[in-house]
């Protein structure tokens, strides 16, 4: 079974004094913490608690192996 957040543990998780660094992507929730993204970690901390998904589909190949990477980074779904 999945853990499931809250959209306010979600925004708490913002990667500022401290705290871990979570993205929203089509539902999931990831930490990207330890991920060093080429773009930088500012490139996540862009409109937190937002689905992503748009956003990374657009900077993503379709070819690219960014979807199988990301689910090293899985933690949970959002709470609906």
């Amino acid at each position: 079974m999945n853990t499931e957040y809250s959209l306010e543990e979600l925004k708490e998780n913002c990667g500022e004094n401290g705290k871990r660094l979570w993205v929203l992507i089509d539902g999931k929730i990831y930490d990207v913490t330890d991920f060093n993204h080429p773009g930088g970690v500012n490139v996540y901390k862009e409109k937190i608690g937002e689905d992503r998904a748009d956003d990374f589909e657009k900077a993503h190949s379709p070819y690219s192996n960014a979807p199988n990477e990301r689910t090293k980074y899985f933690i949970g779904v959002l709470k609906k």
